[in-house]
C-alpha cells in the first residue's frame, strides 16, 4: 500500500471513529437551549431534543418574538415567508428536526431551500444544547420547549400546541390551527366571524382562555372548558397531555 492511500485510511477510521465517539457521548435525557438575545428581526430560537437509548427519537424547535408569539403561529410572517420562499416557518421546522433525527448530528442537518436563517439558527442551537448536556429535572418536568400536533381533521386543519417550562411549571402555552396551506386558523376573518355569531367566541379567543387556563391550573385534565369551543378544548387538553409527556 502506498504512502497516500494508507494515510487516506487512517484519516477516514478517524473520521468513523470520531463520529461513534459522538453517538456514544449522548446521554438519555432532555437537551435544551435557547438563544441569548433576540434576532434582528425580533425572535429567539428555542430547542428540545430527547435522547432516548442513545439516539436523538425528538426534536422540538420554534422561535418567539418579544410579545410571546411563537413563529409557527405568526400568520402574517408564515405567509410572507411562503410566498418569498415556498415554505413556511413551520414547513421548515419540520424538516430540520426530522433531518437531526436523521442524521444524528447537528453538522449534518440537510440545508432547506429558502430557510437559511433558520437552518443556520437550528444548527447553532442544536450543538449548543447537546454540548451543554442533560438538563435536570424539578419537580415534574424537564425544562424546555415542547409541542405535539394532531393530523389533518375533515375540515383540513391540523392543530399545533406547544409550551415552555422553567423552574418545574408552564411557564407559557400556544395552540393554533394550520390549514395545509400552512395559514392559521385564527387569522381568517371570515371563519372567526362565522365562529363569533354562532358560538359567541372566536378561535383566537378560545386559545388563548385554554392557554391561560394551563398556565393557570398546570394540568391538562383541570382547564376549563371554552363555551362554544367543545372540540377545541377537547383538542387542545390532548394534545398538551401529549406535549408534557415529553418533559416527564
Amino acid at each position: 500500500m502506498s504512502g497516500k492511500k494508507f494515510i487516506g485510511l487512517v484519516l477516514l477510521l478517524a473520521l468513523l471513529g470520531c463520529e461513534s465517539a459522538y453517538a456514544q457521548q449522548l446521554k438519555d435525557g432532555v437537551y435544551y437551549a435557547e438563544e441569548d438575545s433576540f434576532d434582528a428581526h425580533g425572535w429567539k430560537g428555542m430547542i428540545t431534543i430527547v435522547v432516548k437509548n442513545g439516539k436523538i427519537t425528538e426534536v422540538f424547535y420554534d422561535e418567539i418574538n418579544q410579545s410571546n408569539e411563537l413563529k409557527n403561529l405568526n400568520n402574517s410572517y408564515s405567509q410572507t415567508m411562503k410566498a418569498a420562499s415556498k415554505i413556511t416557518p413551520k414547513g421548515a421546522a419540520e424538516k430540520l428536526s426530522a433531518s437531526l433525527i436523521a442524521k444524528q448530528d447537528p453538522a449534518k442537518v440537510d440545508a432547506v431551500t429558502g430557510a437559511t436563517g433558520s437552518v443556520e439558527k437550528f444548527k447553532a442551537l442544536a450543538q449548543k444544547a447537546l454540548k451543554e448536556g442533560v438538563e435536570k429535572k424539578s419537580g415534574k418536568y424537564y425544562p424546555g420547549f415542547y409541542s405535539a400536533e394532531s393530523d389533518y381533521d375533515s375540515h383540513g386543519y391540523k392543530a399545533y400546541a406547544a409550551l415552555l417550562i422553567k423552574n418545574g411549571k408552564v411557564a407559557n402555552a400556544w395552540f393554533g390551527e394550520f390549514d395545509k396551506d400552512g395559514a392559521v386558523k385564527s387569522a381568517n376573518e371570515t371563519y372567526s366571524n362565522i365562529m363569533k355569531q354562532v358560538s359567541g367566541v372566536t378561535p383566537a379567543e378560545a386559545e388563548r382562555a385554554l392557554a391561560q387556563s394551563l398556565v393557570a391550573k398546570q394540568d391538562p385534565a383541570k382547564v376549563d372548558a371554552v363555551t362554544g369551543a367543545t372540540d377545541t378544548s377537547k383538542l387542545f387538553k390532548e394534545l398538551m397531555t401529549k406535549a408534557l409527556s415529553y418533559a416527564q
